[in-house]
């Protein structure tokens, strides 16, 4: 059973610290010309974003969360369609918008460890991307648990762990993938994450323009753009605002 990554995130971060380069140290990503079609699905989601923001900011959320449903499908539906042992790995936070780790450039400033109270995740509602791996509990979970089924409606459980990340509150399931998937199939269940991070201080000091991931101070390259929509997705935590 793969194990609950909630209690490791600060251990990772620091772990990132070491590896990072050092500030004298060039990290230009690797040369080639972007993808136009890329360079424009990136533009024209921000553009998006502007017409929605222009109207009511909270809206954004559901851009988002558009924006996620294609990946969350993928992790949830991947168990069902391979073999045996085959499913996908689960998403990692920090590799959220880059396969680069926070691109090369995080520091324990740029992460801030929010209190929990006061937050609650929606399955129904907000997008929560679990990782089911195994093909039986994955079936049994669907087969019994939620309104009409054997084992009822969907409760939380204390094996349920949830990373709440801000502000685009994008859940990343630590503990209770089968049932959690269940739940968010069900359109069921309310969850009290077990660890919350905000990233705008990231946000301050990152920024993207659909071909690089840029230190926003010094202008240097901190890695390549790989994924027109996550790029986008990153760039849309400014028009939520603070968390």
């Amino acid at each position: 059973m793969r194990r609950n990554r909630v209690g490791l995130v600060v251990a990772r971060l620091q772990k990132f610290l070491r590896t990072i380069r050092s500030p004298g140290e060039p990290n230009v990503a690797a040369p080639g010309t972007a993808d136009c079609a890329e360079v424009e699905i990136f533009k024209n989601l921000l553009e998006m974003a502007d017409q929605i923001a222009a109207h009511n900011p909270g809206g954004v959320l559901q851009l988002v969360s558009a924006i996620l449903r294609p990946l969350q499908a993928e992790q949830m539906l991947s168990v069902a369609e391979r073999p045996r042992h085959a499913a996908l790995s689960p998403v990692d936070f920090e590799q959220l918008f880059s396969p680069d780790y926070f691109f090369s450039y995080f520091n324990p400033e740029d992460c801030l460890q929010v209190p929990v109270e006061g937050h609650q995740v929606d399955l129904g509602r907000d997008v929560v991307l679990p990782t089911p791996w195994a093909k039986e509990r994955f079936a049994a979970s669907l087969a019994f648990v939620g309104a009409g089924k054997q084992l009822g409606i969907w409760r939380q459980d204390s094996n349920h762990g949830i990373l709440l990340v801000l502000p685009w509150r994008i859940g990343i399931v630590t503990g209770g993938n089968h049932s959690i998937t269940a739940g968010i199939l069900a359109n069921e269940g309310k969850v009290s994450p077990t660890n919350v991070v905000d990233l705008g201080p990231l946000l301050d000091r990152v920024k993207s323009d659909g071909v690089h991931f840029i230190c926003r101070q010094s202008g240097r390259r901190l890695a390549k753009v790989r994924d027109a929509r996550m790029a986008a997705l990153f760039e849309l935590g400014r028009y939520i605002g603070p968390a």
